[in-house]
């Protein structure tokens, strides 16, 4: 490649090759300016589907913007060669950086590796909000490079670059690959992406949660060196806890690395955003003493110190600029990759330790096959989520797999097509090969070509639709002096359901019903006791309450065997949706290690009921000659339903006094309506009498609440005509009485509303003639009486 011209690029030396392409240095000749040239390998040339996916992967890439993410310029064809023009970064690989700090047995500065973490969490959020997924996050796609200036003055003058965009995207969905290979970086990948799953953004932070793990303790979480590893790990098993290997590390940091290692999609960060607030929260907290006591544990370097170093190695040696590099693939037949080897800490070798056994084997071919015993023949074991494991035994040449009842080895389930795999038996063990099928098949991962016989290792796991399959070789077989073929047993997609009064993990409420108002909010304690030996994370959720009244995120809780912890969730109901009486809810407390094992426990909330109204009564001054009729208006204001009783405070009993209903219900939020009628006695016939009262309400449901309201009533008990004698004097009596009432009213109202004299509530009294009113202001008045001449 060097010394060639590529259109406008001519390439001057060779950076790396991975497993999509070789990446050169290489010159702008127009705009004379350096580059980075990834050409891709000649045998995606010939590939139509390839061609037209790299074309919209790199036009999606093409479109972030962001200084933690390598521009791509643009991308070419030529009919030789295809290819993408990048920014050349001059940097360092984060991968080479950690390989030279484990050969010196030190690791980055705490501050640092919070620092550059943040950026490339933020370079994640900016791409997932633009819908680009990386999907192959690790050291050797992430750059660091010196800045001449700090951005800010605080930070240290470094800025991580992430490479590859969007390009481990093109190795999926058919697109044929080198025979042999897995596409993806075993030790970084998420659980749903080692089951082949649909990813989002949450995949991404998982991988980098890896990556951050591998720079604070200075080891990758999990010893992974063959495809099978990556399933078994991680899906099952829990890294060892940060802090126990670098005990110097702050709690917040190891809860950020743990937050992002969940299994769960579910309880990691749900955006990458999230996780560049933690880490510049964390790394705003630390302090000297937290600095001094992780680099006297961990003998942490900074890596300004490396770049010194660095630079003055490239003084004496040939300088090798550092672009986009895409680490080689992993061949399936190789026991670790060559980069994840060289730098990891080296470990002692640990045993390959089985999952679950597998259930007694069901038999479920031809009949005249049921005496033979299970081990004359390998034998395919089936597994499914919620299903114990079936096993098939291979008794013929040639076994067809499927829904369709006419294949030898029949999976009745959905998503398997009618005739959807074949297994063939020749001299080097198993083939199985894709019969063309909708979903495909999938050996360790790898989509296999429709049609193309492939080799089916014992260590190998294939996977049709959620079915998971493992080869056990029978005896004779080509493949059974494997190591793995006899003790080796099928992963499912998620870990065996544990029963739910399981005596490993203990859940309590010290206290499981809380009272609250509208509004109000109160902090629910759960005691989490992991009586296992091994150590575990547990997600704390609450269910059966709206999520209005819940933090956003479920706390997750990392503790170790024999230890008990409390954990304390807010619960804040908002005052609109805070509906008064009891609310069930469920505390769940689940495992990372096996989501399927929970523990739930039952509680209550109780919002108590927020009584409030207004009272009126209309109109506040009634003149007639019959009966007084008024209207009193009940406005619920409060969050409960109420029960108004009434009564009316006065000083006498010349009058009547009925109310329609005598008690009022009003539901919350609504008005409620009740009629007043004032009826004098029979002995007032032929007088005129004004009467002045007070209304009051008790609600029965908090009797302490009581509002009232003062109104009058003129009554005019005589036959009013001027032909009468002293019908006029009558006349002019009733409006005088008329006036005086109405200015009593007036003064009574603003000096309160009330009267000054009551004899109790639910008392009826009558204010005639003379009338006291609050404030020490006395007011008499005499009517006068028709007299004969």
């Amino acid at each position: 490649m060097i010394g060639k011209q590529i259109e406008n690029y001519k390439v001057e030396s060779v950076i790396g090759d991975g497993g999509m392409g070789t990446v050169c240095r290489a010159i702008d000749v127009d705009l004379d300016r350096p580059i980075a040239l990834k050409v891709m390998h000649p045998q995606y040339l010939a590939q139509a589907e390839f061609q037209e996916r790299f074309q919209q992967e790199a036009k999606a890439a093409a479109r972030l913007s962001h200084p933690s993410i390598v521009s791509i310029y643009r991308f070419g064809r030529t009919a030789d060669y295809l290819y993408i023009v990048m920014e050349l970064v001059e940097g360092v690989s984060l991968g080479d950086y950690i390989q030279k700090m484990a050969e010196s047995q030190q690791i980055v500065r705490l501050n640092e590796t919070l620092f550059i973490m943040a950026q490339v969490a933020d370079a994640l959020g900016y791409a997932h909000r633009h819908g680009v997924i990386h999907r192959d996050i690790k050291p050797d796609n992430i750059l660091i490079k010196t800045l001449e200036m700090p951005e800010r003055p605080q930070d240290p003058p470094l800025r991580a670059v992430v490479t590859d965009f969007g390009l481990a995207k093109l190795m999926e969905g058919g697109i044929q690959t080198q025979t042999g290979t897995f596409i993806g970086t075993l030790p970084y990948m998420s659980p749903e992406q080692v089951l082949g799953k649909s990813l989002d953004g949450r995949s991404d932070i998982y991988s980098l949660g890896v990556v951050l793990y591998q720079l604070a303790t200075g080891q990758l979480p999990f010893d992974i060196k063959t495809p099978t590893d990556a399933v078994l790990q991680h899906l099952n098993s829990q890294p060892p806890e940060p802090h126990l290997i670098r005990p110097g590390l702050p709690f917040a940091v190891e809860r950020i690395i743990l937050t992002a290692l969940a299994k769960n999609p579910d309880y990691r960060y749900q955006t990458s955003q999230e996780m560049a607030q933690d880490l510049r929260h964390a790394a705003a907290q630390l302090g000297d003493n937290d600095i001094a006591s992780f680099g006297a544990q961990s003998q942490a370097i900074s890596m300004l110190t490396r770049f010194e170093e660095a630079k003055q190695e490239d003084d004496t040696a040939e300088e090798k600029p550092v672009s986009e590099v895409q680490a080689p693939p992993l061949p399936i037949s190789v026991i670790a990759e060559p980069e994840a080897e060289e730098r990891t800490v080296e470990k002692p070798e640990e045993p390959i330790t089985p999952p679950r056994p597998i259930a007694e084997p069901v038999i479920e071919l031809a009949e005249e096959h049921a005496a033979l015993q299970p081990d004359e023949f390998a034998q395919v074991v089936v597994s499914q989520r919620d299903s114990e494991p079936r096993t098939y035994p291979l008794d013929q040449e040639r076994i067809r797999i499927g829904r369709s009842p006419e294949n030898e080895l029949v999976i009745p389930s959905m998503g398997v097509s009618h005739f959807h795999a074949l297994l063939e038996q020749t001299p080097q063990g198993w083939h199985i090969s894709d019969l063309g099928s909708t979903n495909g098949v999938y050996l360790d991962g790898r989509k296999l070509s429709p049609h193309t016989p492939e080799l089916w290792q014992p260590q190998a796991i294939v996977r049709i639709s959620d079915n998971w399959l493992q080869l056990l070789p029978g005896h004779g077989d080509a493949q059974s002096d494997s190591p793995l073929a006899n003790n080796y047993t099928l992963l499912a997609d998620d870990v065996p359901p544990v029963p739910q009064e399981s005596v490993r993990l203990r859940v309590r409420l010290p206290a499981n019903k809380l009272s609250l108002p509208p509004g109000g909010s109160i902090a629910l304690s759960v005691l989490v006791h992991n009586q296992g030996d091994f150590a575990d994370s547990f997600a704390v959720t609450v269910e059966g309450l709206p999520h209005a009244w819940l933090p956003a995120r479920a706390p997750l809780v990392r503790l170790g065997a024999g230890e008990q912890r409390e954990v304390t969730i807010p619960i804040q109901p908002p005052r609109d949706q805070a509906k008064p009486g009891s609310h069930s809810f469920v505390v769940q407390v689940s495992s990372q290690v096996g989501p399927d094992e929970q523990v739930e426990t039952p509680g209550e909330v109780i919002i108590m009921p927020e009584h409030q109204y207004q009272l009126e009564m209309e109109p506040v001054l009634a003149m007639t000659a019959q009966e007084g009729a008024f209207q009193i208006q009940a406005h619920n204001q409060g969050s409960a339903n109420l029960s108004l009783q009434f009564a009316v405070e006065t000083t006498g009993r010349d009058c009547e006094f009925v109310f329609d209903p005598p008690r009022l219900s009003v539901p919350s939020g609504q008005t409620g309506y009740a009629k007043l009628t004032l009826r004098p006695q029979a002995q007032l016939a032929g007088q005129v009498r004004t009467f002045l009262f007070t209304l009051a309400a008790r609600p029965l449901e908090n009797p302490a609440l009581i509002q009232r309201v003062s109104s009058s009533w003129l009554y005019d008990g005589t036959a009013v005509s001027a032909k009468k004698p002293g019908g006029g004097r009558k006349i002019l009596v009733w409006v005088l009485g008329f006036f005086l009432t109405a200015l009593i009213t007036f003064f009574a109202l603003a000096a309160g509303g009330g009267i000054a004299e009551a004899t109790g509530f639910g008392l009826p009294v009558l204010i005639c003639p003379s009338i006291t009113l609050i404030g020490g202001l006395v007011v008499t008045a005499r009517l006068a009486r028709g007299k004969k001449h």
